[in-house]
This record gives C-alpha cells, structure tokens and sequence, in this order.
C-alpha cells in the first residue's frame, strides 16, 4: 500500500517538475522583463504545488524506510 502511495506521488512531483520546467522556459523566451516577472508572480502556486509534493514524497520515503526496518527487524528467529 505505502509502495503504491510513493509510486503515485513520485509520479506527481516528476509531471509537476516537468510542467513547471516547460512553463519557466516559456517565460524565460518573453522579450519584455516586466511581462516575465508579471507571469512569473502569477504562477507562485506551481512552485507551492512542488514544494508540497516533495515533501510529501520525502516523507512517503521515510516512511517507507521505517517500515521495511521494523518488518525486517519483527521476523528474525529469536532463540532464547
């Protein structure tokens, strides 16, 4: 389950960073420097949407390491 949650946002972070990638190329091509400031403000919630899906991710990552530490850790033989 938390695999298929780390697959999904992963997949999120990589389509938002590309978007955000063609978008800022389109802005830097604008010839006039105050257009290109004026669409750059306009676009701040892509760069929010980034932020918060890596660290998202980051966390999923995390979680994901806890994880697969206490399930390796739970099924070692004991032997008193």
């Amino acid at each position: 389950m938390v695999s298929c949650v780390f697959l999904g946002v992963a997949n999120l972070v990589w389509f938002n960073g590309w978007a955000r990638y063609v978008r800022v190329k389109e802005v830097c091509s604008i010839a006039d420097v105050r257009e290109a400031e004026l669409q750059m403000s306009r676009d701040g919630l892509g760069f929010n949407r980034l932020r918060v899906l890596t660290y998202a991710l980051a966390g999923l990552l995390g979680l994901t390491t806890c994880l697969y530490w206490w399930y390796g850790t739970a099924d070692q033989i004991r032997i008193d």
